[in-house]
């Protein structure tokens, strides 16, 4: 065998020399490209979890929101049974309103004969308020007449002066017997 010559040899060792400084740019270019893409993953990495977070959150959210929702149907159901409840008994006290009313009409009438045939004052002719008088008078419909708040109570009785009853009328009454 021959003995490769030392210009051949030198030949050999600048190919290797070039061959290895390819190698050494080649491994700092895929070094280069290695840390770029790790800190690719690492940056969507860590987007990912945020995002992940932030999807839990919203998912939280979305649940107590739909929460909320079923509560505001809820309490929207319970406000319209309440509702319907007090147009029912709205609706029953017009009607008991207006039947007092008669009633007291008539036994006004029938005390103010008394009153009369005793010669005794009659009771004054407003016993109450006008004006809640003409809201059970002139309608038929509970509907048409809704009391406010802070409405004057259409039960109270118009002041007027005072009649003793207990004397005169019972005492004529208890001669009669």
């Amino acid at each position: 065998m021959k003995m490769p010559s030392p210009i051949q040899r030198t030949f050999k060792d600048l190919e290797a020399i070039q061959l290895i400084k390819r190698n050494v740019e080649r491994i700092d270019q895929l070094r280069e490209d290695f840390l770029k893409e790790s800190e690719k993953y690492k940056s969507e990495d860590s987007f990912l979890n945020e995002a992940n977070q932030e999807m839990e959150n919203l998912r939280v959210e979305e649940q107590a929101l739909i929460e909320e929702m079923r509560q505001i149907h809820s309490d929207i159901n319970a406000l319209e049974s309440a509702k319907k409840n007090a147009e029912d008994v709205r609706r029953h006290s017009y009607q008991n309103a207006k039947r007092l009313l008669a009633e007291m009409k008539q036994l006004k009438l029938d005390t103010d004969d008394l009153c009369k045939n005793v010669q005794h004052e009659a009771l004054p002719e407003q016993i109450i308020d006008p004006e809640n008088e003409i809201k059970f008078q002139s309608s038929t419909n509970p509907n048409s007449h809704c009391f406010s708040l802070g409405a004057p109570n259409p039960w109270q009785l118009v002041t007027g002066p005072t009649f003793n009853f207990t004397s005169p009328i019972l005492e004529a009454l208890q001669r009669q017997k």
